[in-house]
């Protein structure tokens, strides 16, 4: 069973590391069942995957997932993977019988130490999770960390006790999907066939280096006005991005898309210059792989995951500096790279591959 609040196509990075690793554990011939909330739900039944939705009303959401988990005979599966931290929250606080615990993968995905234990939520406080959430890990059978980097700071920042539990297993990108795929981008957002262009694809957040980022922009339009800028997401963040690029007088400068189904990302990977985002903090970083398995160049702050998505000077570049960001940009220093060598830096983070490892540590 994977237990996951999170899920496509309503979601973030651990939805679509979800979504993913069922469909891929079901394809392998896994029987998968996904208990998930219903909320814009619209997933086709799939071979050996079934799925358990709960309701998500506003604020109630943690009341129905627990009622749902008490329902199922948890006792019944093989294994039970709590693949976010609002599913760990509540199996954590509610689940105490130790032979189910010894079936549980715990997933890491970055934001646990901060959401309970340094700055915990309403829930976490009400349910009193930070006294409990290490013993919950100490519990059970296996911890999942999407990235080496991921797996140190959790044991640097709790002083966890049981490092060998916890195992890496990067979340592979589906290279059905992202692979290059030719589309006149430029017609198409009726664009000079001049321009070269900039793409993001992000959850429009604060945390998420937005602001540094139009900062950025603006010093390389001041350069050489020819750049244009395509950002893929939604999210609380859309008005505020909206407002500063207002301010600065990009804002016919930049395209905010919205919400792209994920099957139609490839077609601006493949078809812009270069990818960029420059997150203060990434556990990992699915959107640069997913660019790079496209054939496009990326940029990346020199911290965290990203530097395990990305080959500096291969097939991207990891940056320490604004300035230093100017420069391979206004250079046009990311055409030096090579767009079979991008791909080839892929190879290992393929789903498939990924999905070996997953099975091979869950047996």
């Amino acid at each position: 069973m994977l237990i996951s609040h999170e899920f496509p196509p309503d979601s973030g990075g651990a939805g679509v590391v979800a979504y993913q690793n069922a469909i891929a554990m079901s394809s392998a011939n896994v029987n998968v069942t996904v208990l998930t909330r219903h909320q814009c739900f619209n997933h086709q039944p799939y071979q050996n995957l079934n799925y358990i939705l709960y309701p998500c009303l506003k604020n109630f959401w943690p009341f129905f997932l627990i009622l749902y988990i008490k329902r199922i005979k948890l006792i019944n599966y093989d294994l039970i993977i709590l693949n976010d931290s609002f599913a760990n929250l509540v199996f954590g606080s509610f689940i105490k019988n130790r032979e189910i615990l010894k079936k549980t993968i715990s997933y890491l995905h970055g934001g646990e130490v901060y959401q309970f234990l340094t700055r915990p939520g309403f829930y976490a406080r009400l349910l009193r999770f930070k006294s409990k959430y290490l013993n919950f890990l100490s519990n059970v059978q296996k911890i999942i960390s999407v990235s080496y980097e991921m797996k140190i700071r959790f044991i640097k920042q709790t002083s966890f006790k049981y490092e060998d539990k916890i195992v890496v297993v990067y979340s592979g990108v589906d290279d059905n999907i992202f692979r290059y795929k030719y589309f006149n981008l430029k017609r198409h957002l009726n664009l000079n066939i001049d321009k070269t262009i900039l793409l993001t694809v992000s959850r429009l957040v604060h945390d998420k280096g937005f602001s540094r980022m139009i900062d950025i922009f603006s010093q390389i339009v001041s350069r050489n006005p020819n750049f244009h800028w395509i950002i893929i997401g939604d999210g609380p963040y859309l008005q505020d991005i909206i407002s500063q690029l207002k301010k600065k007088s990009l804002i016919s400068n930049v395209s905010i898309i919205g919400y792209v189904m994920r099957q139609e990302l490839p077609l601006y990977y493949s078809n812009s210059d270069i990818f960029w985002l420059l997150s203060p903090s990434e556990s990992f970083g699915l959107v640069y792989l997913e660019a790079q398995m496209c054939g496009c160049p990326v940029i990346g702050n020199n911290i965290d995951g990203v530097n395990e998505a990305i080959t500096d000077q291969t097939s991207g570049f990891l940056i320490n500096s604004n300035e230093e960001c100017i420069k391979l940009i206004t250079n046009y220093i990311f055409n030096e790279l090579d767009q079979k060598s991008i791909i080839d830096c892929t190879t290992s983070f393929k789903l498939s591959h990924q999905i070996k490892e997953l099975i091979h540590i869950l047996d």
